[in-house]
């Protein structure tokens, strides 16, 4: 499995500066232009070869949400989506992003269960924690524990299938504390997961 996702995602290949091997070392300040080619071809690997649905933690404004869509109407799958959609300050009770994840999503309101919860409540924890998923999508936008404790949830379920995709694991050349970058490397060495990420990329792939 991580020679076909390495394969895959070497077909879209970012430009990239010079880089060093070690993780904590390498600068990424780039890695978007291709970056949904590479999911739409990763989970649609993942989908197409394993049992279980397509769930996204952390959606915006639903952009990505349509490719997964096209992938699980493809295979007769349905997409669960997790986001409260609140906005930044907190002030209303739902942000722009909720309305045009709306309309970017209409065309597959059958196959789309969107739950507006945080992923600390209990129906979110459920979610992640009981259904099979072929394809797990976590936007990394969060704090590393509520990112590790979505890991662990949807972990259970999918130890030996489904691939999980960890965006944002760098987006600047700065080593932070507690940064989604160390956090792909505890659960890499936590689970023993197969992995596969390098350095012109913004995500990283946790495999079985």
């Amino acid at each position: 499995m991580i020679d076909k996702v390495k394969m895959l995602c070497e077909q879209y290949q970012e430009p990239r500066d010079t880089f060093k091997d070690n993780f904590s070392e390498t600068p990424i300040s780039f890695g978007r232009k291709k970056q949904r080619e590479r999911i739409y071809s990763i989970c649609d690997y993942a989908t197409k070869n394993n049992p279980g649905d397509i769930i996204q933690i952390g959606c915006k404004d639903g952009e990505l949400t349509k490719l997964f869509c096209e992938i699980a109407q493809k295979y007769d799958r349905t997409v669960t989506c997790i986001d409260p959609f609140i906005t930044v300050n907190r002030t209303e009770k739902t942000s722009e992003n909720y309305f045009k994840f709306l309309m970017n999503t209409a065309p597959y309101s059958d196959i789309v269960h969107l739950h507006m919860e945080e992923t600390s409540s209990e129906l979110s924890d459920a979610l992640m924690q009981l259904v099979e998923y072929s394809f797990v999508y976590i936007s990394g936008l969060n704090k590393y524990d509520v990112h590790a404790n979505e890991i662990d949830l949807c972990s259970v379920k999918n130890h030996n299938s489904g691939i999980i995709c960890l965006d944002n694991i760098r987006k600047d050349g700065k080593k932070k504390d507690k940064s989604m970058l160390d956090l792909y490397q505890d659960k890499l060495n936590q689970y023993s997961f197969g992995y596969y990420w390098n350095q012109g990329q913004r995500e990283g792939y946790l495999l079985p």
